[in-house]
């Protein structure tokens, strides 16, 4: 779950039992700067965040991990699929990231749109994505998602023919489901 920079300043402010203005004061901040952060008007940078953290008693630590936003693949559908209705983009992130395709592909091909939303999706670094190499049949990674008990799809080559029940899933098979963890046990028996 992904939390607001204002959500998150307002969390510090708590755990420190400080206000706005206080945390200000010790950041080196103006109120009317640390305002605006908490009402998400402005985008503040590392820097700020930093010291605001400090005021607070806590640090900052900034992780990179690959990316893997399920957002690129909506917001590539939203820009090539007519028709196609957007899950809640409530926060303007499905926005962001039809804006960021056109730049990652460098142009509006569809073909360059769809191969930078498929890198930047990327399943496979989702921290519940689970990787299986070997032979599967169809049959069984529907019944492993059917298993999961709740909604379950297929993607990659075996959302786009859907071979029949008892041949091998095709080398790259994405099974998207409620419960990996009941998938998984399926899959690994």
């Amino acid at each position: 779950m992904e939390i607001s920079t204002g959500n998150l300043v307002r969390e510090w402010l708590s755990g420190a039992g400080v206000n706005a203005s206080t945390a200000a004061r010790r950041a080196g901040v103006s109120a009317s700067t640390l305002h605006r952060i908490l009402t998400g008007q402005v985008d503040p940078s590392t820097g700020t965040l930093r010291e605001i953290a400090i005021g607070c008693g806590v640090d900052l630590s900034l992780v990179t991990r690959p990316l893997s936003d399920w957002r690129a693949a909506a917001a590539a559908r939203l820009m090539l699929e007519e028709g196609y209705i957007t899950p809640d983009d409530s926060d303007g992130q499905i926005a962001a990231w039809a804006s960021r395709l056109i730049r990652l592909a460098r142009t509006d091909n569809a073909v360059e749109i769809v191969a930078a939303a498929a890198q930047a999706s990327a399943p496979m670094y989702r921290a519940v994505a689970l990787w299986y190499e070997g032979t599967a049949s169809v049959g069984r990674i529907a019944s492993a998602g059917d298993a999961s008990g709740g909604s379950w799809a297929l993607s990659g080559a075996a959302g786009l023919y859907l071979p029949e029940s008892g041949e091998s899933a095709p080398p790259v098979t994405i099974l998207w489901c409620s419960d990996v963890r009941v998938a998984s046990q399926m899959l690994a028996g």
